[in-house]
């Protein structure tokens, strides 16, 4: 729906990683990857410092792994790739 929520910091459990969904296919975004720049996916998780999933459209579940920030691959790896997709992603194999 386009809204976002904003975690409750104040709290005595320590928050380790987050995640959420890019469900449906969009061709105006790049749904398959974690957004990046400071108010993003990978944003939050390089200020907060923990790790980040995502579910893309194309029924992929992806980590980014903090720790790995700096590895060729930006830290990002490919968990699942069987989690139900959107048929509309051309990503989907």
């Amino acid at each position: 729906n386009g809204n976002s929520v904003i975690p409750n910091f104040l709290t005595t459990n320590p928050i380790v990683s987050t995640v959420h969904t890019h469900a449906n296919y969009d061709p105006k975004y790049d749904n398959e990857n974690f957004s990046t720049g400071f108010a993003s996916d990978i944003g939050w998780s390089n200020f907060f410092r923990m790790d980040s999933y995502v579910v893309t459209p194309g029924g992929y579940l992806k980590k980014y792994t903090y720790a790995n920030r700096k590895d060729a691959n930006g830290g990002v790896s490919i968990i699942s790739s069987d989690i139900p997709w959107d048929p509309n992603s051309p990503d989907h194999k």
